[in-house]
């Protein structure tokens, strides 16, 4: 077998491949579809979105309630962030390299400073709860980010 043949091979398995990965992250968003063990991202004709949240997330938004009104007293109004900065007097969002350090600290804390690392480059986050909100080129991204920063820490 000549070069040109087995570098087509490869080529072909990997397309194959790809779309393998293609098929199996579409039937995770079908499996999950309407599962209220996962939350929903629904995307309107208008451009808008609704989000139908896990339990989970939601005791985490509940959680985020109690945090502000320790912090300013009064429950949140509809122009006040859920994710506020605690070091302002008056509620004001969280500064964006705030919370990503924050991410960072704690996922070193946790022993996998790489996932911290991978946020901050990207902007997301991936879970095994979230991951069918994610394309299959963001998931790709995501690994990548992982192993790159996981070797980088190693």
């Amino acid at each position: 077998m000549g070069k040109a043949q087995r570098i087509r091979r490869q080529r072909e398995a990997e397309a194959a491949e790809r779309e393998r990965l293609i098929e199996e992250h579409l039937q995770l968003r079908a499996d999950r579809e309407g599962d209220p063990r996962f939350s929903a991202l629904t995307r309107h004709a208008d451009g808008s979105a609704t989000v139908t949240m896990t339990d989970e997330l939601a005791e985490a938004g509940r959680h985020q309630i109690v945090l502000f009104e320790e912090r300013f007293g009064r429950p949140p109004g509809p122009d006040d962030p859920l994710l506020f900065d605690p070091d302002q007097d008056e509620p004001a969002p969280l500064d964006p390299d705030k919370f990503l350090a924050e991410v960072e600290r704690a996922s070193a804390r946790a022993g996998m400073p790489e996932v911290g690392a991978a946020v901050r480059e990207l902007g997301y986050i991936v879970s095994e709860q979230n991951r069918h909100h994610f394309s299959v080129a963001e998931l790709d991204a995501w690994d990548e980010a992982i192993d790159r920063h996981r070797k980088l820490a190693s």
